[in-house]
């Protein structure tokens, strides 16, 4: 059926991908997100789930509002714990005259997000939603 055809080509996508691009660390840009962090988020998330399958009282939403004010203290104190640690390396690094690897942690952190853009090269990007519905309009007709 159409579970095992969307099975077998999920399958096939998937090793196609490990072959061609091999197996990729994932992005530890969140370092300061660990179990206490997730199971936080999972309270508030039940609290909500909550709010959202009874009738809305004031004590469950007070309930979740608490709890989602106790994930974003949390969090921040998380982020500012981290960032406080990276200024602490900065800061060995410049007393032990290691200005390269100084250097390096500097600009990781003041370069800013850079979104990849997949572009054909022989057509121009396009902004007008009409040309953009004529495009992909030929390349599903293909």
């Amino acid at each position: 059926g159409v579970d095992e055809s969307w099975a077998t080509c999920r399958d096939v996508v998937k090793a196609a991908a490990d072959e061609v691009l091999g197996n990729q660390i994932p992005n530890t840009k969140k370092i300061w997100f660990d179990e206490e962090c997730e199971a936080v988020t999972k309270r508030k998330n039940e609290a909500y789930k909550l709010t959202l399958q009874r009738r809305p009282t004031r004590s469950l939403t007070e309930d979740y509002r608490a709890k989602r004010r106790q994930e974003k203290r949390l969090h921040r104190r998380k982020k500012r714990k981290q960032k406080s640690d990276e200024f602490e390396s900065i800061e060995q690094l410049r007393a032990q005259n290691k200005i390269r690897e100084l250097y390096h942690l500097v600009n990781q952190d003041c370069k800013p997000f850079k979104p990849h853009v997949n572009a054909y090269t022989d057509e121009p990007l396009l902004n007008e939603n009409i040309r953009i519905l004529g495009r992909w309009n030929n390349q599903f007709s293909e």
